[in-house]
């Protein structure tokens, strides 16, 4: 009896030990992988110095202060410095590049919008094109869409990408990132999760009340919500 109490106890012991590597390495990759996310390309990226009267720096918390921008060629910010008009045009000439004043106007860091619902595909209330051009009148430059709302929703990898084709054939005004929908099967399904993160989710999207919504986001009977 000892004997086949000891081996169910070491049966146990590896079967624990198993469940915990496999939820290290599900955490490892969901934070490692890199995820992919819709970037807007733009036609007009060329080199330059942008300078305005009021720019948001991190060094700068309370307040705004005068400076340039340097833009490279990819469209990416180069340099960032506290400027008069004057030192922003002499430093542009020095690097021979054109310089594009913004007096009157305020630049700061683009908002990421961490979680939006966007209802496409399969719903005509917003969509990519629309959503997306009404975040960057507002100031928000990156947008993660929400899994539900949609039809279908984003809850497995052929309906996640389903969601990425739609944003990527969309006529975007920013960047376009993704939740998937953490349902109670996909839960308890290890796999399913590494395929689900490994397919381009930023993360999972849980919700813990019954779904209800006049927009079309009420499961069907028997759904896994």
């Amino acid at each position: 009896m000892r004997g086949r109490a000891t081996r169910q106890g070491l049966g146990s012991a590896r079967r624990l030990a198993l469940a915990l590597l496999g939820a290290w390495v599900l955490i490892a990759t969901v934070m490692l992988w890199p995820s992919p996310v819709i970037q807007l390309r733009s036609c007009l990226v060329r080199e330059r110095v942008v300078w305005a009267p009021h720019v948001v720096l991190a060094a700068h918390a309370y307040g705004t202060v005068a400076a340039y921008l340097r833009i490279d060629a990819h469209g990416r910010l180069a340099a960032v410095a506290p400027a008069t008009r004057a030192e922003a045009e002499v430093h542009a000439r020095e690097q021979a590049l054109p310089f594009e004043p913004h007096d009157g106007s305020t630049i700061s860091p683009g908002v990421v919008d961490a979680r939006v619902q966007l209802a496409s595909p399969g719903r005509d209330w917003e969509g990519y094109a629309h959503g997306t051009r009404a975040a960057v009148a507002g100031g928000v430059t990156t947008v993660v869409d929400g899994p539900f709302g949609s039809d279908p929703p984003a809850t497995g990898k052929h309906e996640l990408q389903l969601h990425m084709r739609a944003a990527a054939t969309s006529a975007l005004s920013s960047h376009v990132g993704f939740l998937a929908g953490l349902t109670p099967s996909l839960a308890r399904d290890a796999l399913g999760l590494f395929a689900l993160a490994g397919s381009g989710a930023l993360g999972f999207y849980a919700v813990l009340s019954p779904m209800h919504d006049a927009a079309g986001a009420r499961p069907p009977a028997g759904g896994d919500f």
